[in-house]
């Protein structure tokens, strides 16, 4: 609907909203206009880390990752807001947003770290909290490693590739959240 609007999350814990009615109208053809242009985003300090349509998100909650393993569930009712730059999350000191996801209560979470290594765990087991706070520890993070990507299973087999390897997520071992996980042999 024109009356929406897309929000864009990025990894400084920022969200954009820009109204459907602002994008213009284009021909088949046509190159189209960077999303710089249509709302107060800059790709030249920050990166998208989650777009959604305002009304996609009603009713569900989003998961928010970071790079330094900080993990929290928030609602998205609390992003319903008028102001088209609100702050999403609070992040500590060199941290980014990693991923920002939509979340249903009966997935499964797997981060996976720069020296590969990988940690599954329940998504329940992470706490809700409001947008303002910094989340909750998701893994264990040895000294110089940090989380490099985020997977919701959703029961089905799924599977990734990770250093030229097939991977079947759904062969990882559970644990509980606030583990260091475990490192695969590839």
């Amino acid at each position: 609907m024109n009356t929406d609007r897309i929000c864009l999350f990025t990894d400084t814990g920022v969200l954009h909203q820009i109204k459907i009615f602002d994008i213009p109208a284009g021909r088949l053809k046509d190159k189209g206009q960077p999303i710089d242009n249509l709302g107060n985003y800059s790709s030249s300090g920050e990166q998208i880390a989650g777009l959604f349509p305002a009304g996609y998100l009603k009713g569900h909650r989003m998961l928010f990752t970071t790079e330094q393993g900080m993990i929290k569930q928030v609602a998205a009712e609390e992003f319903d807001v008028t102001r088209r730059t609100v702050a999403a999350t609070k992040l500590a000191d060199n941290d980014k947003v990693l991923c920002v996801k939509k979340i249903e209560q009966e997935q499964e979470l797997i981060l996976r770290t720069q020296e590969g290594v990988f940690l599954r765990f329940p998504i329940a087991e992470v706490p809700e909290k409001k947008k303002g706070a910094v989340g909750v520890r998701g893994i264990q993070l040895g000294a110089k490693d940090k989380v490099e990507e985020c997977y919701l299973l959703t029961g089905e087999e799924e599977a990734i590739v990770y250093k030229e390897k097939k991977i079947s997520l759904s062969r990882i071992k559970p644990a509980g959240r606030e583990e260091k996980g475990t490192k695969l042999r590839i």
